[in-house]
Parts: structure tokens; C-alpha cells; sequence
């Protein structure tokens, strides 16, 4: 039985780096607590084939547990969300890899954007974080034709949340909607971790949405992520609304947040239809129906505008969330789910899921490379065009 020389200041490094404690580890490998802590100690060594375990258990390469150090991992994004009372807490493993693939597909899909000769979008980082909120939310909502009309016409806030979608992609803006690591069910995004995050770019700009969150509040995360197309700046975001007045509130979020309220719930618009013969309660559920947003942004929304004070948020604030939390917790998965024919596009972005297959069925992507850009097999990857009718 081989023994394998590894670091165990990496082994250490490695699991802190995959969330996991020792327990945990010991658990999956099936040996004990203490052999693990020997390990990370440097007491005793594990076998090959069990390093082998680690590295796959952790999600490192194997060859990562004989450095002398942990690598340096560069943070591929901006760090722009405030969680609590703590500003960029390190990403978890999960959200590392789902930038790292997003990252990835991005690269392909601009370099198969500018050989079709696709023109840069003017309005990417049209504006700076001096401008005001009311012309940067005015451009936004014509450019993408945004109306009251599209809020009497859709029926709910999912069927609301696809009319924007449908515009701001026609507009030139890759959307991608996901609750899972890629396509692995047992890998959740943690919703409280991160809401969404952006790449500012002229030609492939792009969007994650966590889709783990209501169709209601994924409508506001939408358009923050818009806004920060507006002004030219990438990154991850953790919209929390509670946290709007801490000290350490990243103040561009703070004006995406501002922006996504004017555009989705226009200051006149809201103090039109605020009537105060309702209780604040009241007003809040009647103008959440009619804006097709979440009752979350209609109070901080009044709160902003005067319309409530800070007392009446908050109390507000903390009984959503709480029964939110319930409401999650108490959620029952169901089984089935949508078909690839709706998964497939929602979790690669329709434009980009479209480009594959027009590039694999032309002849011009190697299949093999466009089921990996997609993150499903072969047979997968034919199974869809046949759907899509999208095979030449």
C-alpha cells in the first residue's frame, strides 16, 4: 500500500476551502475523526488512493496536495456585496466554480460575437455613478421599452420578469438563471451568499441570475444587474435592503439599488397610487399586485420616498424575511421539474444556447465542445435540437 507524501497544511487549506469540517471529511472518506486530524497535522499520511479521494472530495486538483503552498487564487470578479455586519466575505467554492465556467463561456461566446461582426452596445457603462438616478432609470426603461402597459398585461410576476427578460436580451444582453452549481442537483446556490452578479462587456455582456429566489424579488435583481450594465461596472452583488444605511455599504450598489426602484417603481408613479386612508401594510400588498415586484421593494421604495418611516420598514423587513425563511423552509422540492427544453436555454441564456447549436450544426464547433460549453452530454445536446428543431 503506497503512501502518499502530501502537504497537510494543503489537506488543511483544501478542506477549509471546501466549507468542510473534519467530521465531514472523515464521514465521506469512511475513517475516523482522528485520522484526519493526523493527516492535517503531518502525523501520519494517507494512502494514494485515498489523497486521490481528498483531491476529489475537496474539488482540487490532485497534484495541488504536494505543493508547499496553497495556490493563489485570484478573485475573478468585484467583491460588492455587504453580508451582515461584513463586506467581502470570501466566495464559496460553489460560487467560484460558477464564475469560473460563466467566465469561460463568455470568452467563447465573444469571440463568436465579433467573428460575426456584432456591433459594441452603446449603452454599456453609458453612464458613471455621478449621474442621476432619474436619467440613468429614464434611459434604461426606454432603451428596453419598459411600460405600465407590460405590468396590466402580465398576468403574474413570473410572466412580468420574462417580458423584461425577452427585451433586455433583444437589446443584446446575455441572461443566465440558475439555483445549482452547472448542472449538478446536489450542488444548491446559497441564496444568502450571493442574488446575482454581472460582466460588463461592449460585445458579450452578461447576467447570473440565482434563481433560488421568488420571481418577484429575481425582477429587482434583474434590473440592479441593468443598472450596473448602465454604468460599466462588473461584479457580484448580495441585494439586501436592510443593509442599505450600514457604514460599510458599497455605494454602487447602493445607486443600482436606487436605479432598479425608479425604473421598476417610478416616484411619481408610487406616490400617485398611495392612498392613505390604507395602513401602510395595506398599501404595501395592493401597490406590490400593481407593480409586479416584490412587497420588499415597494417598502423600501416608501421608505425612501417618505411615504413610511424607518420604524415601519423594518418591522415590515424582518416579518417578510421571517416568513420567508419559513415558506423556504417548509418548501417541499418537487419531483420532475422542467424538461431540457426549458432548463437547457434558462441556465445558459437563450442567445448563447442558440449560438452553440447554430455553430455545432453548421459544422463550425466540434460537438464534442459544444455539449461542454453547455455543460450536458452528447446525447443531451441532440435531444434538445431535435426539440428545438434546430438541427441542419
Amino acid at each position: 500500500m503506497s503512501i502518499a507524501l502530501v502537504n497537510p497544511d494543503i489537506l488543511k487549506w483544501g478542506r477549509n476551502r471546501a466549507g468542510y469540517p473534519v467530521n465531514v471529511v472523515a464521514k465521506k472518506l469512511k475513517v475516523k475523526d482522528e485520522k484526519v486530524e493526523n493527516w492535517e497535522n503531518g502525523f501520519t499520511k494517507p494512502t494514494f488512493t485515498q489523497a486521490q479521494n481528498i483531491a476529489k472530495l475537496l474539488r482540487i486538483p490532485f497534484g495541488y496536495l504536494y505543493l508547499e503552498t496553497p495556490p493563489d487564487e485570484t478573485q475573478l470578479l468585484p467583491d460588492l456585496r455587504t453580508i451582515g455586519d461584513i463586506s467581502n466575505a470570501e466566495f464559496s467554492l460553489d460560487l467560484k466554480e460558477t464564475i469560473e465556467t460563466v467566465l469561460y463561456k463568455q470568452s467563447w461566446y465573444r469571440d463568436y460575437r465579433i467573428e460575426l461582426g456584432f456591433e459594441t452596445l452603446n449603452f454599456i457603462g453609458k453612464y458613471s455613478e455621478s449621474n442621476e438616478v432619474s436619467a440613468i432609470a429614464k434611459d434604461i426603461t426606454t432603451t428596453l421599452d419598459i411600460s405600465i402597459e407590460d405590468r396590466y398585461e402580465s398576468e403574474n410576476w413570473e410572466k412580468f420578469f420574462n417580458c423584461i427578460l425577452e427585451k433586455a436580451e433583444a437589446s443584446g444582453i446575455w441572461i443566465m438563471q440558475n439555483s445549482i452549481v452547472n448542472n449538478n442537483t446536489h450542488r444548491s446556490l446559497n441564496l444568502y451568499e450571493f442574488r446575482g452578479f454581472t460582466i460588463c462587456d461592449k460585445i458579450a455582456p452578461l447576467i447570473f441570475i440565482n434563481s433560488a429566489d421568488s420571481k418577484a424579488a429575481q425582477i429587482f435583481t434583474l434590473i440592479h444587474e441593468i443598472a450596473h450594465l448602465w454604468l460599466g461596472e462588473s461584479g457580484v452583488d448580495n441585494i439586501n435592503f436592510r443593509m442599505d444605511g450600514a457604514k460599510n455599504r458599497n455605494a454602487l450598489e447602493l445607486k443600482c439599488n436606487d436605479i432598479a426602484a425608479e425604473v421598476l417603481v417610478p416616484k411619481l408613479l408610487i406616490k400617485s397610487k398611495w392612498n392613505n386612508l390604507h395602513t401602510d401594510i395595506e398599501n404595501i400588498y395592493n401597490l406590490h399586485r400593481f407593480f409586479k415586484v416584490s412587497e420588499l421593494v415597494i417598502a423600501r421604495r416608501a421608505l425612501e420616498l417618505n411615504l413610511i418611516n424607518k420604524n415601519s420598514f423594518f418591522e415590515f423587513y424582518d416579518g417578510h424575511i421571517l416568513k420567508w425563511n419559513e415558506i423556504k423552509k417548509n418548501q417541499k422540492t418537487k419531483s420532475g421539474g422542467p424538461g431540457l427544453e426549458v432548463l437547457l436555454p434558462m441556465r445558459n441564456g437563450r442567445s448563447f444556447t442558440n449560438a452553440i447549436l447554430q455553430s455545432v450544426y453548421s459544422q463550425s464547433l466540434l460537438f464534442r465542445d459544444g455539449a461542454n460549453l453547455l455543460g450536458v452530454s452528447f446525447a443531451s445536446l441532440d435531444k434538445y435540437a431535435q426539440t428545438a428543431g434546430a438541427r441542419w
